[in-house]
């Protein structure tokens, strides 16, 4: 996931949100350029029963 995270970062600039820049969380920050990443790799995540 980290790796993903930077290469959606350094290779996806132009499916990143606009931001004027400050400090984003990565769901902000990357969003759904990394959920694209992601699934692309084959990575699932799920939320088992509470």
């Amino acid at each position: 996931m980290l790796g993903q995270s930077g290469l959606a970062l350094a290779l996806d600039r132009d499916a990143l949100p606009d931001s004027p820049g400050g400090v984003l969380t990565p769901a902000t920050g990357i969003g759904d350029a990394l959920v694209a990443r992601l699934r692309a790799a084959g990575v699932e995540i799920s939320a088992g029963p509470c």
